[in-house]
């Protein structure tokens, strides 16, 4: 089964879910905007500033979502939950100009102590172009009221994916991307917190591979349904 299928039947079968009364939410009523903006240096001392804006919107039958160039719907899963989205690969790292668009489903393990863990598969336009992609998101202090986590990724695709998205090709499966980057968020005021992160990503180019340090800072507004004070998870 495509994904664009997939994609079909979960959008058919949300809104009848809902009807029926089930609250099969990922999340507890709250919703979430982040803006901020990337700052990469390549070798050389080359620089590119972007904009990013993830969110989420917690609804009866699920949670809509954007984040880093995926934009889809999670629903709750055994041990965590569900995604499937859209994506613009131009914001995987894999350097100007070089892009595909994809469906990708993931499954996202929820631990003990907010640490969550995201494997997956995406497709791009045709069917056996494939990428696989992973994740971990890594709590490892609060002080002060202030959070510090460790952010992971990296994927392995075939050479048709690498062709779609006008990288190096080569043949067969290989690593294209991983990254890692320590996070910083604390609370501004009211719904607001601020967040900065910094860190360092390998990824694949039009020529091979490079890397390149990567600097974000932004701000982040919530509303949530629950009492202020309550237990909750967010996007950072």
């Amino acid at each position: 089964m495509t994904f664009s299928r997939l994609a079909l039947i979960a959008l058919v079968a949300f809104p009848c879910l809902a009807a029926a009364g089930d609250d099969i939410s990922t999340g507890d009523g709250a919703h979430e905007l982040a803006i901020g903006l990337d700052l990469k240096t390549r070798p050389g001392g080359s620089s590119r500033i972007e904009t990013v804006v993830n969110g989420h919107y917690d609804t009866d039958f699920g949670s809509l979502f954007s984040n880093d160039g995926e934009a889809g719907i999670a629903l709750p899963a055994p041990g965590g939950y569900f995604t499937l989205a859209a994506a613009d690969t131009s914001a995987w790292e894999y350097g100007p100009g070089q892009r595909t668009l994809a469906w990708v489903a993931r499954y996202h393990l929820e631990l003990p102590r907010g640490t969550e863990i995201s494997m997956g598969i995406a497709q791009g336009q045709a069917s056996s172009a494939k990428q696989w992609v992973t994740s971990l998101d890594l709590p490892l202090l609060t002080r002060a009221r202030t959070d510090f986590d460790l952010a992971l990724t990296g994927s392995r695709s075939n050479a048709e994916f690498r062709r779609e998205a006008g990288i190096a090709a080569g043949d067969g499966w290989r690593q294209e991307e991983f990254g890692w980057m320590l996070n910083v968020s604390h609370p501004l005021t009211g719904r607001w917190a601020g967040f900065i992160g910094a860190g360092r990503h390998w990824q694949a180019s039009g020529t091979g591979h490079e890397a390149l340090w990567q600097t974000r800072i932004g701000v982040v507004w919530q509303w949530t349904k629950q009492p202020v004070g309550a237990d909750r998870k967010t996007l950072f």
